[in-house]
């Protein structure tokens, strides 16, 4: 017996040291830019693609191919990591055998957040390849997956709508001119900033997303919602005025 268990023990730290061994190279070259290495460092990991840590080869692959502007091909590994969420079977011994030496012997199911950001990177995949309803798809994904999550937790302080998401289906909609569905989209944000973010973060709406409410009421000629706004958001002289050339939009990943 306590051969077995030395046997285990082993077993254990070399899966650990494994497992932070093989992913160091593509971490150090991911995070210096070295895109087109890290690429080729995770192919080298395809066996990968079948074992405990197929999740986050999936979701490491789709991450790099996006930056790599291969957003087509993202999309597929990231709709991989996402069938992987949303297959909830388990391996009872190897849950067991993780319980008792390390979490390597199980699948990693990935954390809530990485659930959330991958479904965000193919709504930013497919606008950048000019499909704004696959977006659209995808955002609305991203809202029912949070749904989910946050039924799983009774606090009255749980984080369970988001701001930032409703904020990209506006402007989803509003590449497709879409400005009914995109105001629609803005008031959802604007309503989650007022009541959660003030509250659980001290966190008020962005002057621009006063700006995106205002545009997309006058371009959707809700005149009456337009005049409201501007008088709640304290914006009496706003001028909806169209842009002569085209608008940037900067996501910034930190």
């Amino acid at each position: 017996m306590k051969q077995f268990f030395s046997i285990l023990l082993i077993l254990a730290v070399s899966s650990c040291a494994t497992y932070y061994q093989s992913n160091f190279t593509f971490n150090e070259e991911f995070e210096s830019g070295q895109l087109d290495k890290a690429y080729k460092t995770l192919q080298g990991h395809t066996s990968e693609a079948h074992g405990k840590r197929e999740f986050l080869y999936f979701v490491n692959n789709g991450l790099v191919l996006s930056m790599m502007g291969r957003y087509a091909e993202s999309n597929t590994f990231f709709e991989k990591a996402y069938l992987f969420g949303e297959d909830y079977r388990t391996n009872y011994l190897n849950e067991v055998a993780s319980y008792l030496t390390n979490p390597n012997f199980t699948a990693y199911k990935g954390e809530d957040h990485e659930h959330l950001m991958l479904l965000y990177y193919k709504a930013l995949n497919y606008l950048k390849m000019n499909n704004t309803e696959d977006a659209v798809v995808e955002i609305r994904r991203l809202n029912i997956r949070l749904q989910q999550l946050t039924d799983r937790y009774r606090s009255p302080d749980k984080y369970d709508r988001d701001a930032f998401s409703n904020v990209l289906m506006g402007i989803t909609y509003e590449v497709d001119k879409d400005y009914n569905n995109a105001f629609i989209a803005y008031r959802n944000a604007w309503t989650i900033y007022n009541q959660d973010y003030q509250r659980l973060f001290r966190v008020g709406p962005p002057q621009q997303l006063k700006e995106d409410l205002l545009r997309t009421a006058w371009l959707s000629g809700l005149k009456g919602e337009f005049e409201a706004y501007k008088d709640s958001l304290r914006m009496p002289d706003y001028v909806y005025k169209e842009s002569d050339g085209g608008e940037l939009i900067s996501f910034w990943h930190n």
